[in-house]
């Protein structure tokens, strides 16, 4: 359990890059990368047997329904496995936001349809989104107690969370916004 610990995401907008980072890096670890991005898809439903079919027939083709069965299962069992990653991470908000669409009445939950959603809710490429972070940008100010470290590290974050939105700031524009919020000191 000291793996969610350390992975467990705030529900802060601007937590979700470092976050999403992590938990997909853990996911490439595990396998299941795939099963979260929702990369895996489902074999095509076998044809159904021909009538009149004989015995040998019959038994290829119960052979071939239950392989695509497995398969299926199999692939579902990852989902919920990201799913159930996602819930142990997920504080309170973030994991109620996801549990009523992608968890199943068999309790078995998607982990590729909480991953969209979530990156979805996170990660808008709406215009409101990107001028709050464009806002959040304009106005970053080096706090009394921060490193310079921190503070440029802050500044990129907003940047990257603006380029995952679909909005590109030049350098032109972001070099000066950047020394703009530290005290004079820095001149």
């Amino acid at each position: 359990m000291e793996i969610y610990k350390t992975m467990a995401f705030s529900g802060k907008n601007e937590d979700f890059p470092a976050w999403s980072t992590r938990l997909t890096a853990y996911l490439q670890t595990k396998d299941l990368y795939p099963a979260c991005m929702g990369k895996e898809t489902e074999p095509e439903e076998v044809a159904a047997l021909a009538v009149g079919a004989d015995n040998t027939a019959k038994a290829e083709h119960e052979k071939k329904v239950k392989e695509r069965n497995g398969k299926v299962t199999a692939i579902h069992e990852r989902r919920n496995k990201v799913w159930c990653i996602l819930a142990l991470c997920l504080n309170e908000t973030s994991l109620m936001y996801v549990t009523h669409d992608c968890v199943g009445r068999d309790r078995m939950g998607d982990g590729a349809k909480a991953w969209a959603v979530l990156k979805q809710r996170f990660c808008s490429t709406e215009k409101p989104c990107i001028v709050s972070i464009m806002g959040q940008l304009a106005r970053l100010k080096l706090d009394s107690t921060e490193s310079l470290e921190n503070y440029c590290i802050r500044a990129q974050s907003l940047m990257t969370r603006l380029s995952d939105a679909g909005e590109q700031l030049t350098e032109t524009l972001f070099n000066p916004l950047v020394p703009n919020g530290l005290p004079e000191r820095y001149e």
